[in-house]
């Protein structure tokens, strides 16, 4: 099973930088990826807040050591649980569905991987396709299972980060002022796990 120490330490670590606030990111301000637009009630604003008013601010957010405990936590209970992180048999895999959920959403993330699945299920030949809800259970992890014992795991692995990357260019083709970000996404799709 996958491992949320080595995904944490390869994404989340390696993507996702310290504090941030530009204007053209639709999260607005971000501390380690958490965007307080759209997580306003995560418990490490006040602390981010209290610290502001220091005059080696931003910097003095990198030796907390509690605020980085409850940045690890943000993401083991908003992410890592929500796409059933510790159910998945692939580490390659898990890390993808990962890293999509914290950059595009959970929802987003598991409909692509449940998309991926059923591209390769050779038409129905290998199990029916499964509804591409966003919601990852038994059906969608059973489904993953038997395409890892065909051998089918950098296959899914591609086709999760193909999905990604139109995602990023679709995002950046409706609004120009999204491609500030491409080298930052572009470097999260890494096909060199994948071969």
């Amino acid at each position: 099973m996958a491992s949320f120490e080595l995904a944490y330490g390869r994404t989340v670590l390696t993507n996702e930088g310290g504090y941030s606030c530009r204007k053209n990111d639709p999260g607005g301000e971000t501390y380690r990826g958490i965007s307080r637009r759209h997580h306003p009630r995560w418990t490490g604003w006040p602390l981010v807040d209290d610290r502001r008013e220091e005059p080696d601010f931003p910097f003095n957010l990198e030796g907390f050591g509690f605020l980085r405990d409850m940045v690890k936590l943000f993401y083991l209970d908003g992410f890592w649980y929500s796409i059933a992180g510790d159910d998945i048999a692939g580490q390659g895999i898990a890390e993808e569905v990962f890293d999509a959920a914290v950059n595009t959403g959970v929802r987003t993330a598991v409909r692509s991987l449940q998309e991926a699945l059923n591209f390769l299920n050779g038409d129905g030949a290998s199990g029916e396709d499964l509804v591409e809800d966003g919601r990852i259970g038994p059906k969608t992890l059973r489904a993953l299972d038997e395409r890892m014992k065909a051998g089918d795991d950098k296959y899914v692995l591609k086709i999760l980060l193909l999905l990604r990357g139109n995602r990023y260019l679709e995002l950046m083709r409706k609004s120009r002022t999204q491609e500030v970000f491409a080298r930052g996404w572009l470097k999260r799709i890494d096909f060199a796990r994948a071969t």
